[in-house]
C-alpha cells in the first residue's frame, strides 16, 4: 500500500525573526568559525535565544542551513526520516527519491527501519559539495526515543563529512560524542556563552528600548 507521509512545512523552515531581533555579533562570529565541525551543540534552558540565534545565523550564512523543528510526534522513525527528507527538499526539491518512495510504503510491505535509513544515508551522498548544516531544534523533546537515538548515531557516523549537525536542546543529548570530541569535531555553546555580556546588554537597551544604561 502506498501513502504520503504528511509534513508540516513550517517545521522544516527557520522561524521568522522580528524586526527588532538583536544581532549577536559575538555568537554569530563564533558560529561562522565553528559551523564546519561535525557537531555544534547549543544547550541551555528556555529563554536563552538558542533558536533565534540559529535562525539569524541561517539568514546571514553562506552555508546551506537545513531546519527541522521537533515535537513529541517526531519520536517515530518513519516521521523522523520523512522530516529529514523534507528539510533537505526545501532546498533541493528532487532529493532522495528512493527514500521517499520507501517511506510511502505502509502495511505488510513496508521496509524495515534500517533499510530505509541505509538508503537515506546513501542518498545523502548526492548533496552538493558545498558545506551544509542541519539544525535539529528542540531535540530534547524526542531524545528518549530509541529510534531517534539510533538514527542520529548512524548519521553522525556515516553521513558525508560536509554535513554538520547543529543540535539545539535544553539538555545534553544522549549521544556517543566522546570520539568526535577527541577529534576536535564538537563545538559547544552553553548557558554561560548565551548569556548577554555587558556590551550586548548595552546594545539591547540602546537598540530595542532606546535607553542608555548609566555608566
Amino acid at each position: 500500500m502506498i501513502s504520503e507521509y504528511p509534513v508540516q512545512i513550517s517545521k522544516v523552515q527557520a522561524p521568522p525573526l522580528r524586526e527588532e531581533t538583536l544581532e549577536r555579533v559575538r555568537l554569530l562570529d563564533w558560529l561562522r568559525i565553528k559551523i564546519h565541525r561535525r557537531v555544534v551543540l547549543v544547550i541551555a534552558e528556555a529563554g536563552y535565544g538558542k533558536t533565534t540565534l540559529l535562525a539569524d545565523f541561517s539568514r546571514r550564512s553562506r552555508v546551506r542551513v537545513l531546519w527541522f523543528r521537533l515535537d513529541r510526534g517526531d519520536r517515530d522513525w518513519v516521521g523522523f526520516i520523512a522530516y529529514l527528507v523534507a528539510a533537505i527538499r526545501i532546498h533541493l526539491p528532487d532529493f532522495a527519491p528512493v527514500t521517499q518512495s520507501l517511506l510511502r510504503e505502509t502495511g505488510g510491505s513496508a521496509p524495515p527501519r534500517d533499510s530505509v535509513l541505509d538508503t537515506f544515508i546513501r542518498e545523502l551522498g548526492d548533496l552538493p559539495a558545498d558545506p551544509t548544516a542541519l539544525v535539529l531544534d528542540d531535540l530534547h523533546v524526542v531524545d528518549d526515543s530509541i529510534d531517534v537515538r539510533h538514527i542520529l548515531r548512524e548519521l553522525l557516523a556515516r553521513a558525508p563529512e560536509r554535513l554538520t549537525f547543529v543540535l539545539i536542546s535544553r539538555k545534553q543529548p544522549p549521544l556517543p560524542l566522546a570520539r568526535l570530541r577527541a577529534l576536535g569535531e564538537v563545538a559547544e555553546l552553553r548557558t554561560s556563552d548565551l548569556r548577554f555580556d555587558a556590551a550586548e546588554t548595552e546594545q539591547l537597551f540602546r537598540e530595542t528600548y532606546a535607553l542608555a544604561l548609566e555608566p
